[in-house]
């Protein structure tokens, strides 16, 4: 895994199709609707409706692993990612559901972000390091703030030097057969610039890195 490559390799070849059940509920993720009231403000006493979308676990932590090479390069890890919700959409434009994105995960309820981002390193990378080699890439942000209070925390890690374990997943069937590949920094900005990186946080905390001492 400490390989870095140029070009990003093809995809894994994965379909679904979807099967609806109606009696199905869950509490990891729910939409609602509901009738907000101003309390403040020019709208004062006035009512809307409004559809929002909860979450068990609201948070989530993004991590830019890298490492650096003996000539003084500098690569960085990326995950292949499987979003079904891009190839079910109901109007008729169907994008691909594999993405190349930056390891990342649900902060748990009482968790603290950073600890998060550690334990999710190793889940999907199979990286072990200490929650406090990890560095804030900036304040979090907010990927959808219309539709859900989610906050994206983003750090980066250095992992040269640490041997890979096999990643132990979350159990998910999304994440098996993922890809890793680790990308030279400056193939990575060009990767960027030419668009094939379409993931937003995967855009954004990159970016951050790229601008940040290391």
């Amino acid at each position: 895994m400490q390989r870095v490559s140029v070009l990003l390799p093809p995809l894994p070849r994965l379909a679904f199709v979807a099967e609806h059940d109606p009696s199905r509920n869950t509490e990891f993720v729910r939409s609602e609707a509901q009738r907000l009231r101003f309390i403040e403000g020019p709208a004062l006493e006035q009512t809307f409706d409004y559809d929002l979308v909860r979450r068990r676990a609201i948070d989530a932590a993004v991590i830019v692993a890298f490492v650096r090479t003996p000539d003084g390069r500098c690569g960085v890890f990326l995950r292949s990612a499987l979003r079904p919700p891009l190839a079910l959409r109901d109007d008729g434009v169907v994008l691909d559901a594999g993405l190349w994105e930056l390891p990342a995960g649900l902060v748990e309820r009482d968790e603290d972000p950073r600890e998060a981002a550690a334990r999710e390193l190793e889940e999907e990378l199979g990286f072990v390091v200490d929650a406090s080699s990890l560095v804030a890439l900036g304040a979090p942000v907010l990927p959808a703030p219309a539709l859900i209070g989610e906050r994206q925390f983003g750090f980066a890690v250095d992992v040269t030097g640490i041997t890979a374990n096999e990643p132990s997943l979350d159990g998910s069937l999304l994440e098996l057969g993922g890809l890793i590949v680790c990308l030279d920094a400056e193939s990575l900005a060009e990767t960027l610039d030419a668009e094939s990186l379409v993931d937003a946080k995967t855009e954004l905390f990159l970016r951050r890195f790229l601008r940040s001492p290391r």
